[in-house]
């Protein structure tokens, strides 16, 4: 084997040995990882002004300003509004209204017995969603019953089945629900933050993200010094198209989420929906995935439109017009006018991409799942396609030969 062979199988295992050092203390390298990434997206604003002649430092002190100044605002004024609707949903899901039994006839009374509890603050007495769906099963069993008198249907019956197949009765559903969730949150804390709290986090990723701001230049002149001069060429438009699709997909992607969020939380608002910022958290979240927000978004909201003012079409079809307007201004607007073609990744590879990364790495794999699925696209567009539609023009084989 060549001496430079050599050098390039060596450099190649230890990159690989380095890779599996970072995975092993994946818990210690989350947070530089979130910081780099946050250091990328936020690198051209730096640049920007270093070319208006402001200093690097100073830049990057105005911007941490700036954005200290948007989570405050975050904090007091869409925090609590967050909690409140959560809290609302879990009362209106499972307590429902509570008023004071006046005259004790176990039946609310306008004007005489008073709401101790209004969740959605109509004035009057409401039960809660499980309540209706209860309600409106036994009116669909009563309805199936007086159509089909051969094959009647017992709501007891049903209920008895559904809590067999869910495992409990209703108060245990809701346990087991909730216990779930603790679960959940728990797997949640210890899978992304690791070893380290949430004031780790927060101490250590502005702090991270400073100093990378700050050597970003360095750092990428270094890189460039460390390439082979022979391929440097190359190499530098290859990862100039790398940095292409990685900045558009992930600063792009961003400005989506957040316009998506807002414009569904101001269309929830004029169609009367309730819980409108927590189905605008929702829509941003689930931005990332393509077409995922239809289904824990659409379809929950349409499921509290039809509890709370039963099956209103001109409501239902206002949140349907909400969410596919959001869909649309996406697909044919903001992707195309924000995100271009730089990205080039296919809706399902993404998707796959995003959970092959969860599924193996966890929050490391989230965190590196879209890079290195545009990094192997674009690589492949370099090295083996031209490859293999070299050995597909090459023309068929004489007979005998």
């Amino acid at each position: 084997m060549q001496p430079r062979s050599l050098r390039v199988a060596g450099l190649t295992l230890l990159l690989f040995l380095f890779l599996g050092f970072c995975y092993a203390l994946r818990e210690i390298f989350n947070p530089f990882l979130l910081s780099l990434l946050f250091a990328y997206i936020l690198n051209p604003i730096v640049d920007y002004f270093e070319r208006l002649r402001v200093r690097r430092g100073v830049s990057i002190f105005c911007m941490y300003l700036l954005l200290g100044g948007s989570a405050s605002i975050l904090v007091f004024f869409a925090i609590p509004g967050l909690v409140n609707e959560t809290v609302n949903l879990y009362n209106a899901t499972f307590l429902g209204d509570e008023f004071m039994d006046v005259n004790g006839n176990g039946t609310w009374e306008r004007g005489l017995d008073p709401l101790v509890r209004d969740t959605n603050g109509n004035g009057q007495y409401d039960v809660s969603y499980l309540e209706k769906v209860r309600h409106w099963a036994a009116a669909t069993i009563e309805r199936w019953n007086e159509r089909h008198p051969d094959r009647r249907l017992d709501l007891d019956t049903v209920l008895a089945k559904v809590r067999e197949t869910l495992g409990g009765t209703p108060k245990e559903i809701t346990a087991t629900s909730l216990d779930l969730t603790g679960r959940g949150l728990s797997l949640l804390q210890s899978g992304v933050l690791g070893t380290l709290s949430v004031v780790s986090y927060l101490l250590l990723l502005p702090i991270y993200t400073f100093f990378l701001l700050r050597e970003m230049p360095r750092l990428r002149d270094r890189i460039r010094g460390y390439l082979p001069g022979r391929n440097r060429a190359r190499i530098l438009r290859i990862f100039e198209r790398i940095h292409r699709a990685l900045s558009s997909f992930f600063r792009g992607k961003l400005t989506i989420c957040l316009v998506k969020g807002l414009l569904t939380y101001i269309g929830l608002l004029l169609v009367d929906v309730r819980f409108p910022l927590l189905f605008g958290l929702i829509q941003a979240g689930a931005s990332l995935v393509p077409f995922l927000v239809l289904i824990v978004g659409l379809l929950p909201a349409l499921g509290l439109v039809a509890l709370d003012h039963g099956f209103a079409w001109g409501s239902m079809l206002g949140c349907v017009v909400v969410f596919l307007f959001a869909e649309g201004l996406e697909g044919f607007v903001l992707t195309p006018w924000i995100l271009g073609k730089e990205t080039g990744l296919h809706p399902v590879v993404l998707i796959l991409s995003l959970l092959i990364g969860a599924q193996l790495l966890g929050l490391f794999g989230l965190l590196l799942a879209v890079p290195v699925a545009s990094i192997c696209q674009i690589l492949w567009a370099e090295f083996l396609a031209p490859q293999l539609l070299q050995l597909a023009a090459e023309p068929p084989a004489a007979e005998g030969e």
